[in-house]
């Protein structure tokens, strides 16, 4: 069941386009974790995994740029 459900979320992803917000209710959509216009110290999205990486941020229920 999930093969199929991967094969046919690659093929609508292929398709997608990525863009920069436009407006300032994209950008409060935007998520924190696994952004890559949010990086750490180290040049790199903040991992999806925030709570497994003891991440502030996740422990305090912040999620989206806007819970900031």
């Amino acid at each position: 069941m999930w093969n199929s459900i991967l094969r046919a979320w690659l093929k609508v992803r292929s398709g997608l386009i990525k863009t920069d917000p436009t407006n300032s209710a994209e950008i409060l959509r935007q998520p924190l974790f696994g952004n890559p216009s949010i990086l750490n110290v180290n040049g790199s999205p903040l991992g999806i995994s925030g709570l497994r990486e003891g991440n502030a941020f996740a422990h305090s229920g912040h999620s989206r740029v806007k819970d900031l």
